[in-house]
């Protein structure tokens, strides 16, 4: 069956190998995340997969886990990391149980099929492998698409889409079971940020390689739109100081793939104690 084609996948190979995602803030708070959470977990990584920008930096903190060449790490663009491949499809290259650890940065945000990138992940995993995810959700830059949607309405009285939509934490969490992983945890980390201008924020956008990445004609906005859309967004989105407040949403997921060592929910009726019994007790 063919999937939906929302993202135009050219468009976004293009703005991931213009910019240099590795330096983004976006990208620096995801990582963040993503070793305080592997500093609580005490175990070593035979093999681990990276799916993100190319950093050596984190590369290097990477080998304090695993070997160098334990570490695979795939993107959109060419690279001397070692053990560096190109990846040109959405998904990952079916090697089955090969991998302890795979790490996703912000790739999810724009996949056409996610429940098939999630399988193909979990296939590559070996049994009680890990998979961590982050990525943008769906409450980011809520102000933008705010005041776009109005000034669209107002000047045109009709809305057209020029921000992609973005991932709910209840359907990634879904996702996830459905391609078979156990244990799931996803939950959302809010950033406020402030910029002194409009023009920064886009300038923001435009260098984490997040424009307008929808499949089909996408039509340029009328400068009356535009005008209006910076006049609400001033009116409504601003703080104390006048500067334009823009919301991050990170979606932060980890899973496992499945193993008989792993805890399992009990079958229903097979407690030992009657939660009857307990209330009367306590009554």
């Amino acid at each position: 069956m063919t999937h939906t084609q929302i993202f135009n996948r050219a468009r976004i190979l293009q703005q991931k190998t213009t910019h240099n995602l590795q330096d983004q803030f976006v990208y620096q708070l995801m990582w963040d995340d993503i070793f305080a959470r592997l500093s609580v977990i005490l175990r070593k990584f035979e093999r681990i997969l990276v799916i993100a920008p190319p950093n050596p930096a984190v590369l290097e903190k990477l080998c304090e886990l695993s070997s160098l060449d334990g570490i695979t790490w795939v993107w959109h663009e060419q690279n001397q990391l070692p053990n560096y491949t190109q990846k040109i499809d959405e998904y990952i290259e079916l090697t089955p149980h090969k991998y302890d650890l795979i790490i996703s940065i912000a790739e999810f945000a724009w996949l056409n099929d996610v429940q098939r990138a999630l399988f193909h992940i979990r296939q590559n995993l070996k049994p009680d492998g890990l998979l961590m995810v982050q990525f943008v959700g769906g409450n980011t830059l809520t102000q933008l698409r705010q005041s776009l949607m109005q000034a669209q309405s107002e000047i045109s009285n009709k809305i057209g889409a020029h921000i992609h939509p973005m991932m709910e934490v209840k359907i990634f969490g879904s996702l996830l079971q459905h391609a078979g992983f156990t244990l799931p945890v996803v939950d959302v980390e809010t950033h406020q940020v402030a910029y002194s201008s409009i023009a920064k924020l886009f300038e923001d956008i435009k260098n984490h390689g997040a424009s307008n990445h929808l499949e089909g004609l996408n039509l340029p906005l009328s400068r009356s739109v535009i005008a209006k859309m910076l006049e609400i967004y001033a009116l409504q989105f601003t703080n104390t100081n006048g500067k334009f407040l823009a919301t991050l949403e990170i979606i932060c997921a980890t899973a496992w793939a499945p193993h008989e060592s792993q805890q399992k929910p009990l079958k229903p009726g097979s407690a030992k104690i009657s939660l009857h019994d307990v209330l009367a007790k306590k009554a």
